[in-house]
């Protein structure tokens, strides 16, 4: 992670970069919208991604599970996911789309052709590590170490996250096209670890006439989710202070919420804000990470862990490692042309 200049002194304005205006962030979003998830009851992995090559040239592929794959390709899939991944069927392969990227692929070994070797070697496997244990024996130095080192090399878990958010943005089109699903929390705000599940908001980008009630709004996205196989435990949290719809991907082995916000909500902006302060200081990440693992081991009582992560940018901020808040130059919801 690149770190940034030193803060200014107390007293003056500290211009912080908008995450979601970097070229990471374009990426993310573009990788996510080429990629496609294949579904292997068969546990046929090798195979299914010498079908996927046979689609079209990919760039990137990488193993959820032994019995998943998110395949991102070179260029444009709007071919591949309108039914262009019809020609693959055979004797050998059957492929049913089961919703927009999510493809379940049935391989006879028998009639597959076993020379073929996928061509990409671009692969990977999301790993998940038992931390508890590892760090039991663990000084507070070292676990503050191992912590940090957790948050680097995340790359496959923000690939996951991010064609999660993909996902949910296709639904939201079924019903509200003029909806922007925008990602917010651990995924950007860099504490990302292994086990980090998707915040996501509902921005409206149309005209304010025509702007749906929030709670109409997700009782339509939580009404879609029941009916695709992969989201399970989708829970409707109506009565809250902010409503939120909480769902899980059995696929993707991953979690989420997601609520609705307005155009001047602090949840964007808490985000650009906490990513720019992890990169002011190597100690940053190592710390606020402890501290979260902390709380979850000891205080799982406690309704809002965020307050302990509070508390412990306070201390640094005492410590004159991070700015005081009230020296961030405050930044808009959106971007400039309002989009992801």
């Amino acid at each position: 992670m690149e770190m940034m200049e030193d803060p200014p002194d107390d007293g003056q304005a500290w211009s912080i970069p908008d995450i979601y205006e970097s070229e990471e962030f374009r990426t993310c979003v573009q990788a996510a919208e080429r990629s496609i998830l294949a579904h292997c009851p068969q546990r046929t992995i090798s195979e299914c991604i010498t079908v996927c090559e046979s689609m079209a040239p990919v760039s990137r592929v990488l193993k959820i599970h032994n019995k998943a794959i998110l395949v991102t390709y070179e260029s444009d899939i709007s071919d591949i996911l309108a039914g262009g991944f019809r020609k693959c069927n055979s004797d050998a392969v059957s492929i049913k789309q089961t919703e927009k990227r999510v493809f379940l692929m049935w391989i006879n070994r028998k009639k597959f052709n076993s020379t073929q070797q996928p061509v990409c070697k671009n692969i990977s496997v999301l790993k998940q590590r038992n931390y508890q244990r590892l760090l039991m024996n663990e000084t507070i130095e070292g676990q503050m170490k191992i912590l940090g080192n957790r948050t680097k090399n995340q790359s496959e878990r923000q690939q996951v996250l991010f064609f999660l958010r993909q996902c949910i943005q296709d639904v939201v089109d079924l019903t509200r096209p003029n909806y922007l699903v925008v990602p917010f929390g651990s995924v950007l705000n860099g504490f990302i670890c292994d086990t980090s599940d998707l915040d996501t908001a509902l921005v409206y980008t149309g005209s304010k006439q025509k702007q749906a009630n929030e709670t109409v709004l997700l009782s339509e996205i939580a009404k879609k989710l029941k009916m695709l196989d992969s989201y399970n435990s989708i829970l409707s949290i109506f009565h809250a202070r902010v409503p939120i719809i909480k769902y899980h991907n059995r696929l993707l082995e991953v979690g989420g919420d997601i609520s609705y916000q307005s155009i001047n909500s602090s949840g964007k902006t808490a985000t650009i804000c906490l990513n720019a302060l992890s990169r002011c200081s190597p100690s940053v990440v190592p710390f606020i990470m402890t501290v979260k693992l902390w709380t979850k081991l000891y205080v799982d009582w406690f309704p809002s862990k965020f307050v302990f992560t509070a508390l412990a940018l306070f201390y640094l901020q005492r410590c004159q490692i991070i700015p005081p808040i009230q020296n961030i130059k405050s930044l808009q919801w959106m971007g400039r042309n309002g989009s992801v």
